[in-house]
């Protein structure tokens, strides 16, 4: 049996109309996202910026990214395990009721029990996921698998910031606590569930034997594992967490750059062995986000960039977009593409990742603003008007998804 680099395109496999509610999840995404933009000039009535801000969060972790990986998880699964079907599709069913929850009720009232209800929901489906998961595989030595079970136990690593963030978002001076707890939960869904799902989704596309005869495979993925686990602390450096704290983790963000280096070179080398409608610009899109991820985390480390990298609001989201964004939403529209589409892609795909790259150029120049003290002109502008071809493409791109 191979790793399962045999992805199917057929208009007709059993999951497709959960790639294509996918499409329609990344475009609630976009209108959100239009909506946030928006409210800088027009202020919605009725409706709070944090609200709205909690809203397009949780429901870009878990209706967007969190459903992408679960649907890719099941279809990967059901060549190995057929009959577990049935389970990943009542997953996919519960993680959407609660992600259309949250989005309802973060955009109602925030955080309040209604919310937390529906989050906690979101947080039992990832639990029950990584178990089943993790008894699906075992006993299986596909290198895939070891990725994926990592990015699953990030995944219920993270849901301690979930709690911590319910306790001290209504306990007064405690602001340093509810942002520690918000970047304990950031880094392990970003930096732990979706990368290393992704990761693991893009090596079972791979021959088994071209990933046997890697003899490093292992090492590579340790390093970056262990390198995630206490990456954590990279978050915090804007505490007094010791000196030497400071150089630990430090010395993890340059061991994590290494390892996430090592695992670029090899996907590079040996992309000729993706299938033919794999090996595109979107390929190299990704890989570009993942590798330059790791580069500005080792760049945080050190002490003379901290106070910007940490103090301005900026750099913090134009590094948050690079990688949900330009990395993991890349990816997924990626493969969700080569299902839906095959090798005939409608232009609203191109245009859709066109968009994202300039989203993120002007959000780069936003920081860079910042830190070199001037002002763009006309840059809130363009990011809506970026926002809107956003929100646009990917409407267009889910109802041609829905074409038989």
């Amino acid at each position: 049996m191979n790793s399962g680099n045999d992805i199917r395109t057929s208009r007709y496999q059993p999951l497709r109309w959960w790639y294509r509610f996918c499409l329609l999840n990344f475009a609630v995404v976009a209108a959100l996202g239009l909506l946030l933009r928006l409210h800088y000039f027009y202020p919605i009535p009725g409706t709070g910026y944090k609200y709205l801000l909690d809203a397009h969060s949780h429901f870009a972790f878990y209706g967007w990214v969190t459903e992408c990986i679960y649907v890719f998880v099941a279809d990967y699964i059901s060549k190995i395990s057929p009959h577990s079907i049935p389970f990943y599709k009542y997953l996919l069913i519960f993680n959407c009721l609660a992600s259309y929850g949250m989005l309802f009720s973060f955009f109602a009232g925030g955080y309040y029990w209604l919310s937390i209800i529906f989050s906690s929901v979101a947080l039992l489906c990832s639990i029950t996921y990584c178990i089943r998961l993790i008894l699906d595989t075992r006993g299986l030595p596909f290198p895939a698998i070891r990725w994926l079970r990592a990015g699953a136990l990030f995944a219920v690593l993270s849901s301690a910031g979930i709690f911590g963030i319910a306790y001290t978002v209504r306990v007064s001076g405690w602001e340093d606590y509810f942002r520690a707890s918000t970047y304990f939960y950031l880094h392990y869904q970003y930096n732990g569930m979706f990368l290393f799902s992704c990761v693991g989704l893009l090596l079972h596309l791979f021959p088994a034997a071209t990933l046997s005869a890697r003899p490093y495979h292992r090492w590579n993925f340790y390093s970056l594992a262990f390198g995630c686990f206490f990456g954590y602390g990279l978050s915090i450096l804007w505490m007094d967490v010791g000196e030497f704290s400071r150089k630990f983790f430090t010395a993890i963000s340059f061991f994590q750059l290494f390892g996430a280096a090592m695992l670029s070179g090899w996907v590079w080398r040996h992309r000729y062995e993706l299938p033919m409608h794999l090996r595109n610009v979107f390929f190299g899109i990704f890989g570009l986000a993942f590798l330059l991820k790791f580069i500005l985390q080792m760049v945080s480390s050190l002490e003379i960039f901290q106070p910007f990298i940490f103090g301005d609001r900026s750099a913090v989201v134009a590094y948050l977009h690079l990688v949900l964004l330009m990395g993991v939403s890349v990816f997924f529209l990626w493969r969700l593409s080569a299902v839906l589409f095959g090798t005939k892609k409608p232009h609203s795909i191109g245009v859709l990742v066109f968009a994202i790259i300039l989203n993120q150029l002007l959000l780069f120049s936003d920081s860079f603003g910042h830190y070199y003290s001037f002002t763009l002109p006309g840059l809130r502008f363009a990011l809506l008007f970026v926002s809107v071809l956003i929100f646009s493409a990917a409407s267009v791109s889910f109802f041609n998804g829905r074409r038989p």
